[in-house]
């Protein structure tokens, strides 16, 4: 499964929150999704820490910030911001470095993982929304619910039209979770974006995301048929803060 130096990120950056992000997002974030094999994740784990600690040697001064999928067990994220795109190389360097170094560790996150991928997301503040009094202050956000948004390739400018208009609504309500949003740089699946919005739980966000699409009902439910023909598809994912597996320089 090894064949090269990855950036060990993700575009789900739990541990910097959505409110966080919409503040002061980074330029930039390199994607990976990891999938483990069936019961190899306490391998996996192991491995992790095994990493880091080589990621250290190597001198490695970005943070990765890990979560895990709430409704997909075994599958990590990892997340590092970049001030811009150029970070990437010297990032990868340190890792391929450090992954030099410890070749029985990765020989045995080959056994333990069954695939990965992996993109590079660009910050969009202008489409993001930070409320003037956060919900849930940034340390007790332990959950983030992410929407991927697809549109067509000629909708593009006015999809982003359609995002603006939702903080907007946002705004006018009064909402106190903040949204970050993302657009696709480097990947397959382009053109595409992800909205972040954060919660202190699974049920916490699904309750009060409830009572927000009702409050906002009679100008929400407009916007969504105006947005549904720019869309070619729509995908969400739910990540639950792994602090205790992320990588401190």
């Amino acid at each position: 499964m090894y064949k090269k130096p990855l950036v060990w990120l993700t575009l789900a950056a739990l541990a910097m929150t959505p409110m966080a992000l919409a503040q002061e997002p980074p330029a930039a974030v390199s994607v990976l999704t990891v999938h483990t094999k069936l019961g190899q994740q306490p391998q996996y784990e192991t491995s992790l820490k095994d990493i880091w600690a080589a990621f250290k040697k190597a001198g490695l001064t970005k943070p990765i910030f890990v979560g895990s999928g709430v409704s997909e067990p075994g599958v990590y994220t990892f997340a590092v911001p970049l001030a811009n795109l150029s970070d990437m190389d010297s990032v990868n360097a340190t890792i391929g470095q450090a992954y030099a170094s410890i070749p029985s560790v990765m020989q045995k996150i080959n056994t333990s993982v069954n695939s990965w991928d992996q993109e590079v997301w660009l910050a969009r503040a202008d489409l993001s929304y930070t409320p003037a009094t956060p919900r849930v202050p940034d340390p007790e956000q332990g959950f983030t619910r992410i929407v991927f948004l697809y549109p067509y390739p000629d909708q593009v400018q006015a999809f982003e039209g359609v995002m603006k208009e939702a903080n907007a609504l946002r705004k006018k309500y009064n909402l106190g979770d903040a949204t970050a949003a993302y657009s696709l740089s480097i990947g397959s699946d382009g053109p595409a974006f992800a909205v972040l919005i954060g919660a202190k739980d699974e049920a916490d966000f699904f309750v009060e995301n409830a009572k927000a699409l009702a409050k906002m009902a009679a100008d929400w439910q407009p916007l969504m048929q105006k947005s549904g023909p720019m869309l070619r598809k729509i995908a969400y994912a739910s990540e639950a803060a792994r602090n205790d597996l992320g990588y401190t320089p």
